[in-house]
């Protein structure tokens, strides 16, 4: 019933009878229990251990003591604190009802009159703490409870003393606390000292989303890092038309970059959206706000594998006009499903809902570099500028810069100083070095050895040029995991890089969710399951709009048997970002595990799209054997089996010898080599298992499965209940013992917090 010691529910016992657990995030699991003394339901949060340790017993109560005289009608009261083996734990009423964050993945925004009503209560409660010399420093929608309609703020629990240095408040070592997409820029950057315009700005955050239904910055991880110090919020009337002038003015005010610009107290801020003194006066609403999207730019070099180059090139230009505020621009997530167009101009345009249009193209020969850029006005058909640039790769970034000046000027917009002078800022300011880092990623995402081992020789070219440069440390540890988990190396030290390549990224920015996705996909392939649901969730739950972290959490929630909350997020990362290579593969994988085949099948035989042929194929045959459909099998592996030889198509060479029941065929197939590359993932062995299987060979059964479950594979049910080939084998005496051993893994599993964010999700989609 709870995942709580015993020895601390025993202790507990005279005062709480601990029920059930309510919820748990990166900090702390919440319980149900029952106040024995005051005949009261009671929520008992329980820090995880390692912040426990980090913070101190002392460090604790004294914040406690600070926190439980926090008396206001909308801050959630303290009624208990303790400590047992390590274990800090504290006593807060139960509250029925919803969070916000629930509220929102519910209705998607709230009308405006109550998004205020509620801001304004938090904000009250703000200014009271603030007044006590207390920050909350980890405001979001999950920490507002909604109690008959009321806002009642709680989680205090890593607040700090307003004007105290960093190192000195409740602060876990390694860890930066607060949730990235509410941290004010100057805790994002780890500033020793803070003050209330720090809750301002999160405040802030949390009243664009209400309204706009999402928050100010959206899109992988990296892309909201730059933009966060480097360009100013949008305003909330792009995202919702009828937010009024006071408010949105209001909010941008909360949402300024430098703490000084902002509004000095939450009283400030409330009052300003309610009467329009946020210090900037409220416009009367003029013509629509100018709109583009950048279509992916054609590659046009003799070599079809600059093809990395002309998709680097449309992100950056999407990247730098994205920082002008008076334009609207379309995110790359919706543009890349243009890439082979047919569709006129126009029709383009209205689907994505914009005015104008950028085209381009690339032609890279060497070192020498053209690019041709046209802006259209979309419903005109007219083209408003055209340009071609010629030099070298040295020079492609005064050619994206010449690019945003042209369309700032063709549309007669007017920039800020701050804002002509981000306009030219760049994630990775060394020319040679943005190029490697754009063939590495080409390399990776093609998800083949070849691919990977390339991406290995450019991402250190890229480490040379840029050492410490973020995005170069994320793609070198991805890489190097990416070398052992598609079996391009057996060279298991690999993965030790990879967590170094993690430990220099906490170093440069503490609390990053890179860190915390690197370390659980290493743990991953290390046969720690546990460790890795958890760090991915953890990372998850800081940056859910990374469609990379959410794809890896959603494949290993399936694979952990948490397949409705895996599949939940897999759709999650689908909507953010439609033309994701391998989202819908992991849809298809997932559904037949809880015994969906009508919809899996059905997407696979649409064909592969971006993702890799072979994965694709491998995938198709795999369901159609969990279905029954050993033809359709067939076809698949055989398909997949043409393609460059790598583990994936060896692996689906075995298969579709087993299907045709070539025991010869299949043994020839699997040699030492292919052995090698597959077995360090869980899955792999699985698969292989599979044809095992159908040869009836239980050695290979109980080699190949036992090697699955030692890897710690928890999909016990998907396999018993659903899966064709299998069902026979399930009473076996040699394989019954295996799958126990699955199901061991998956009730282990069964007990892991899982990220907030992703449950919610799974119990939105269940309503």
């Amino acid at each position: 019933m709870t995942s709580l010691p015993a020895a601390l529910v025993d202790a507990l016992a005279a005062r709480y009878r601990i029920e059930r657990e309510l919820g748990a995030g990166g900090m702390a699991t919440v319980y149900l229990a029952r106040d024995l003394r005051h005949h009261r339901d009671v929520a008992v949060k329980v820090l995880h251990h390692d912040l426990g340790a980090a913070l101190g017993s002392e460090r604790f109560h004294a914040e406690i003591r600070v926190t439980a005289n926090l008396q206001h009608p909308h801050i959630l009261p303290l009624f208990d604190s303790g400590e047992l083996d390590g274990l800090l734990y504290y006593v807060m009423p139960y509250v029925e009802g919803e969070t916000l964050r629930t509220r929102l993945e519910r209705e998607g925004r709230l009308p405006i009159d109550e998004a205020l009503r509620l801001v304004t209560e938090v904000a009250d409660a703000l200014d009271y703490a603030h007044a006590q010399g207390i920050l909350h420093r980890d405001l979001k929608p999950e920490n507002v409870l909604l109690s008959r309609g009321h806002a009642l703020l709680a989680d205090f629990g890593i607040a700090g003393s307003i004007r105290v240095p960093e190192e000195e408040r409740l602060t876990m070592a390694g860890t930066s606390l607060g949730t990235p997409a509410y941290m004010s820029p100057e805790q994002s950057a780890g500033e020793r000292v803070l003050g209330p315009e720090s809750d301002v700005y999160a405040l802030g955050a949390i009243l664009f989303e209400l309204l706009a239904g999402e928050t100010p910055f959206t899109g992988t991880y990296e892309s909201v890092l730059i933009q966060r110090f480097t360009r100013d919020a949008p305003r909330c009337t792009e995202r919702r038309a009828d937010t009024p002038p006071e408010c949105d003015a209001a909010i941008a005010r909360a949402l300024a970059r430098e703490p000084e610009q902002r509004f000095a107290t939450a009283r400030e801020f409330a009052r300003a959206i309610a009467t329009g003194t946020s210090g900037e006066r409220a416009k009367t609403p003029q013509a629509p706000t100018p709109s583009l999207a950048v279509l992916p730019f054609a590659n046009l070099s003799p070599d079809p594998e600059n093809g990395y180059f002309a998709d680097g090139l449309t992100e950056e230009v999407i990247l730098a006009l994205s920082k002008i505020r008076t334009l609207r621009v379309c995110s790359r997530s919706r543009v890349m499903p243009y890439r082979e167009r047919t569709a006129a101009p126009r029709d383009v345009a209205r689907e994505l809902g914009v005015a104008h249009l950028l085209e381009g193209s690339v032609r890279k020969s060497g070192n020498r570099l053209r690019v041709v850029a046209s802006l259209l006005d979309a419903e005109r058909d007219v083209s408003l500028w055209a340009e071609r640039f010629d030099g070298t790769i040295d020079d492609v970034f005064d050619m994206q810069d010449r690019v945003a000046a042209a369309i700032v000027s063709a549309l007669s917009l007017t920039l800020s100083p701050e804002e002509q002078a981000r306009l030219v800022e760049h994630p990775i300011d060394d020319a040679a070095a943005y190029d490697a880092y754009l063939r590495a990623r080409e390399g990776v995402n093609a998800w083949t050895a070849t691919g990977i081992q390339r991406a290995l020789g450019h991402l250190e070219e890229a480490a040379r040029l840029a050492p410490d440069n973020l995005f170069v440390l994320r793609g070198t540890a991805k890489a190097c995991w990416a070398a052992v988990n598609n079996s391009v190396s057996n060279d298991l030290s690999l993965l030790d890089d990879a967590l170094r390549h993690a430990q220099t990224i906490e170093r440069l920015a503490p609390g990053s969710a890179f860190a915390a996705e690197i370390r659980g996909l290493v743990a991953a392939l290390r046969g720690d399951f546990a460790t890795a649901v958890r760090d991915l969730g953890q990372a998850y739950e800081a940056m859910p709009e990374d469609v990379d972290i959410g794809f890896w959490y959603g494949a290993f929630l399936i694979f952990a048997d948490h397949v409705e909350v895996g599949l939940a997020v897999a759709r999650e990362v689908r909507r953010r970002d439609p033309a994701h290579p391998l989202v819908s593969l992991m849809e298809s994988m997932g559904e037949p595990m809880i015994g969906s085949f009508e919809t899996a099948l059905p997407r696979l035989d649409e064909g592969p799209g971006s993702t890799p042929v072979a994965i694709w194929c491998m995938a198709q045959g795999l369901v159609g054997l969990s279905a029954g459909d050993d033809a359709h099998a067939l076809r698949a592996f055989g398909r997949a089996a043409l393609e460059p030889p790598d583990a994936i198509t060896g692996l689906s060479a075995f298969l579709a010898s087993a299907v045709r029941k070539d025991a010869a065929g299949a043994a020839a197939i699997i040699t030492p080599e292919l052995e090698g590359m597959l077995w360090h993932d869980f899955s792999y062995v699985e698969y292989a298992a599979e044809g095992f299987a159908l040869l009836g060979d239980v050695d290979g059964i109980r080699k190949w499965l036992g090697r699955s479950a030692e890897l710690g594979a928890g999909y016990y049910s998907g396999l018993t209940r659903y899966h064709a080939v299998w069902r026979p084998w399930l009473a076996h005496p040699d394989v019954a013992p295996i799958f126990a051993l699955l199901r061991a893994n998956s009730d282990r599993y069964a007990e892991i917090p899982l990220a907030p964010h992703a449950v919610s999700l799974a119990e939105q989609a269940r309503r």
